[in-house]
């Protein structure tokens, strides 16, 4: 690989590795309302 697609490859990495940290954030956000949604339907129910 000539210097230009090096530099290309590694910038795409660099988007790739930030989106993915970007999907795992928003995967953590969905699980926790996930739970909070269940804990309140469970409290729901319990009255």
């Amino acid at each position: 690989m000539n210097a230009e697609t090096q530099f290309h490859v590694s910038v795409m990495n660099a988007r790739l590795k930030k989106v993915k940290k970007q999907r795992d954030e928003y995967k953590k956000q969905r699980d926790e309302l996930i739970k909070d949604i269940a804990l309140l339907h469970k409290q729901l129910e319990d009255r």
